[in-house]
């Protein structure tokens, strides 16, 4: 761990100190991704098994059988945790699946790696690859920066906002490396959107994060 023992005792008691707070704010953040995603369609995108076919290198046939798996009407029907526990593949959507999926995501993570529950023992690994999917500053390669870029850019400011606020709140019940990567996507790319009272809030949890 690379935080002190006591930063790490306090962190876990502010956590518990908060817990019932924490978790009406989560699922009030919930049901705000929920209103604000709930048009979004993954027509003429990729669908998540299909992704998988593609990170497996899979021919233009394995991806039309894949696609003819899914059955959903709506990304809250997709059982995200079953088809991809790993998250791995969002990193293969484009924009239309991206989209369309991403809040199906957010709605997992918050529901499990941030459970509060009194015996916690989240696997934030869950998150890790989500939280770098939105923030294009953690990638090198030109071209995936601007592909990152681009899936960013189908945004509404409705939805922006939800995906800041995502973030702020992973950083405010994550700890160490987790915490990290949220304030440096907040801090990078969506802290326009993330209202002024949660800045004030995560700065008085973090002093100096924003800077």
């Amino acid at each position: 761990m690379d935080e002190p023992l006591e930063e790490y005792e306090f962190h876990q008691n502010r956590i518990e100190r908060s817990r019932d707070n924490l978790k009406l704010k989560r699922d009030r953040l919930v049901e705000q991704i929920r209103r604000a995603f709930h048009d979004v369609t993954r027509d003429g995108g990729i669908s998540l098994r299909e992704a998988h076919v593609i990170d497996d290198y899979g021919s233009d046939k394995k991806r039309a059988a894949a696609r003819a798996l899914e059955t959903d009407s709506h990304w809250w029907e997709v059982d995200v945790s079953a088809i991809d526990p790993g998250g791995s593949c969002m990193s293969f959507m484009d924009s239309i699946g991206y989209r369309y999926y991403l809040p199906a995501y957010m709605t997992r993570i918050l529901k499990q790696c941030c459970s509060l529950g009194p015996d916690e023992n989240d696997d934030w690994n869950a998150a890790e690859s989500l939280i770098y999917g939105l923030n294009p500053s953690f990638y090198v390669v030109d071209e995936l920066v601007e592909h990152v870029r681009t899936r960013h850019r189908h945004f509404t400011h409705e939805e922006s906002v939800c995906i800041a606020l995502f973030l702020a709140f992973d950083a405010e019940v994550a700890d160490d490396t987790y915490c990290d990567n949220a304030l440096v996507a907040l801090k990078n790319h969506w802290i326009e959107y993330l209202p002024e009272r949660d800045r004030k809030h995560l700065e008085s949890i973090w002093p100096g994060c924003f800077d």
